[in-house]
């Protein structure tokens, strides 16, 4: 019976009644459980979401589209004379690699490799 107490502790109960942890929740109600670098290797496919404050941020961002991983750049954080030379400098860096670049949304692009497709049509039923 300790047993099952137990597991149900461990299952349900995600914070000490003895000192509880304040809950930190996005603003926005979105999750925010990403994955780390460490517990990536055995993926097949890579998303990494990035949101640059300046054009120093794309040294980074050029490691990421040279591994072979998708990027999804939010750049609403940036100053717009920032955002379309950062844009053109990934757009260069992307088609190097034989990958492509799409605007998803305003500020929102997506870098893919040259094995990661972009389809930008609803699928069929």
């Amino acid at each position: 019976m300790e047993i099952i107490k137990n597991i149900k502790k461990l299952l349900f109960e995600t914070e000490d009644p003895e000192n509880p942890e304040p809950v930190n929740e996005p603003e926005d109600g979105y999750q925010r459980d990403f994955q780390t670098e460490e517990n990536i290797q055995n993926l097949d496919a890579i998303i990494v979401v990035v949101k640059p404050k300046s054009f120093k941020d794309t040294v980074k961002i050029c490691k990421q589209i040279k591994k072979g991983r998708a990027v999804m750049l939010s750049l609403e954080d940036m100053v717009p004379k920032d955002k379309q030379r950062l844009v053109d400098f990934i757009s260069g860096v992307v088609m190097a690699r034989d990958g492509l670049i799409a605007k998803v949304y305003n500020n929102v692009y997506v870098c893919a490799a040259k094995n990661i497709g972009i389809i930008d049509e609803p699928f069929e039923e």
